[in-house]
């Protein structure tokens, strides 16, 4: 391990013990306004493994819905579609940075001349491709130098490298705010 790995160990093992004292001193004070919930936040990790941060750029009613435009570091517009309360909890409004999260399972990922039409479609590069002949998980770079995780159709001919397209639905767009 090189003096800068053994480092990183070290102020991991720093936050890890600081974060330990914070919610024992919070579950230590009875009077506190802070619910089990809450203090299970603070340590909250999800199965999605696509989290990508965003800025709401934009907040559009449809319905009983919201349509949340989000923009990536580059620009490129993200859709996520909420409902009206949630937009009100959340306190959303166009500037804010937010994270969208979505899960593996609901990315399609495909070259460009077979992508799916309709919802999310972000353009990136192929940085690993698992069991591609029958149709599997792929890895992706986008332009902005986000991290995606998606998945392939059956004989997808998908290789590392290769120009790629994943697309998901708005509403398997969650946004998520710290705090």
């Amino acid at each position: 391990l090189t003096p800068a790995g053994q480092q990183l160990l070290q102020a991991a093992e720093l936050m890890n013990q600081a974060r330990a004292q914070v919610l024992a001193q919070i579950a230590g004070a009875r009077d506190s306004l802070v619910s089990t919930p809450g203090l299970a936040a603070l340590g909250l990790r999800t199965s999605m493994r696509n989290q990508l941060p965003c800025t709401v750029k934009r907040l559009k009613p449809q319905g009983p819905a919201m349509r949340v435009e989000l923009a990536l570091a580059d620009g490129t517009a993200l859709f996520s579609r909420i409902t009206r309360e949630s937009a009100q909890l959340l306190a959303l409004h166009p500037g804010q940075a937010v994270l969208a999260l979505c899960k593996a399972t609901a990315v399609t990922v495909a070259a460009p001349d077979q992508a799916p039409r309709g919802g999310n479609l972000l353009h990136g590069r192929a940085t690993r491709v698992y069991r591609a002949a029958a149709g599997g998980e792929v890895a992706l770079e986008l332009a902005a130098g986000l991290q995606l995780v998606g998945f392939a159709g059956p004989g997808s001919g998908l290789k590392v490298n290769s120009a790629v397209v994943a697309q998901m639905d708005e509403s398997a767009v969650v946004v998520a705010i710290a705090g």
